[in-house]
């Protein structure tokens, strides 16, 4: 087997016996033209949407809001973020993002149109805003910024560890099936931190085991449901079913997933129930219309 020697750049050569690579994975097929093909074929059947970044640095805030939706159709944007307000700073730093194909002619466009256009966007939703409030304006490109997640979209993704002792090749797109965040990011570094020293044992991602930790809590929940209807009555066993079903993915997130969080216990759990508290409601709702009045006015009796 191939062994890793070290990373080659314009300065020259550093050498390495353990490289984590997080370049864009569309790029691999041309760093590493010799990987086995059928991998290499992984790689290049993969697709991406790229967007136009745009940065806005000015005088006034815009908004108390950290992301602003839009929803007018003549802003071709999904939202404004305003970045101080989650980091506070002297000026105003707000993103604005232009996410398209990256075969389309609109990705070809000069970076004055996109910088125009965020002017008066910005202008439009904050009206006390004047030219002489933009410090300064730039424009950056991601070719590959989000990673476009097809039917059997995991199975198709090439493995994290390649046939080269000492090399792993991970992007965003191993997030799947969440989306792309800090999360994600953090828990599936730990992984591949914890696993990058031992050959033998590839990184699972941490989301794909908070996946499965979901289906088995789920598992539970419509089990014990079943269960606990033999000894009473169907809506307090819908409620006892979702508890059961909460701290079993509770316990299995803290034990193999959330591992290496820092958080208390108590505020995990605390975090736990107030995000999964209206999740209970509606399966509640659902699960009492269900019995009380769909299933019956479809012929289908207990």
């Amino acid at each position: 087997m191939a062994k890793v020697t070290g990373v080659q750049t314009p300065a020259g050569t550093e050498a390495f016996d353990r490289v984590i690579s997080t370049i864009p994975l569309p790029y691999v097929p041309q760093i590493m033209p010799d990987l086995p093909a059928d991998i290499l074929a992984k790689y290049r059947a993969l697709k991406n949407i790229a967007v136009v970044c745009v940065i806005a640095k000015l005088k006034k805030p815009l908004t108390d809001n950290f992301w602003l939706n839009t929803n007018d159709p003549d802003m071709d944007i999904p939202g404004i973020v305003r970045y101080t307000n989650l980091r506070p700073l002297d000026r105003h730093v707000v993103y604005v993002p232009f996410y398209m194909p990256g075969e389309h002619p609109k990705y070809q466009d000069d970076d004055h149109v996109f910088l125009d256009k965020v002017r008066h966007y910005l202008k439009r939703s904050t009206p006390a805003l004047q030219d002489d409030d933009f410090i300064d304006i730039r424009a950056s490109r991601y070719r590959h910024a989000q990673p476009i997640c097809d039917p059997g979209y995991l199975s198709k993704l090439p493995p994290v560890k390649l046939p080269i002792e000492g090399l792993w090749m991970a992007d965003t797109s191993y997030y799947y099936p969440e989306d792309r965040g800090i999360s994600e990011s953090i828990g599936f570094g730990r992984q591949m931190a914890r696993t990058r020293c031992d050959d033998r044992r590839l990184p699972v991602p941490a989301v794909s085991g908070l996946s499965a930790d979901r289906g088995i809590a789920a598992a539970v929940n419509f089990g014990s449901r079943i269960l606990y209807n033999q000894w009473m009555g169907f809506s307090a066993a819908i409620v006892l079913a979702y508890i059961t079903g909460m701290v079993t993915a509770f316990v299995q997130a803290r034990l193999f997933v959330f591992r290496n969080s820092q958080r208390a216990l108590h505020q995990s759990a605390l975090c736990s129930c107030w995000s999964t508290g209206w999740r209970y409601m509606q399966t509640w709702a659902i699960s009492l219309l269900l019995a009380d009045w769909l299933l019956p006015a479809l012929g289908v009796h207990q």
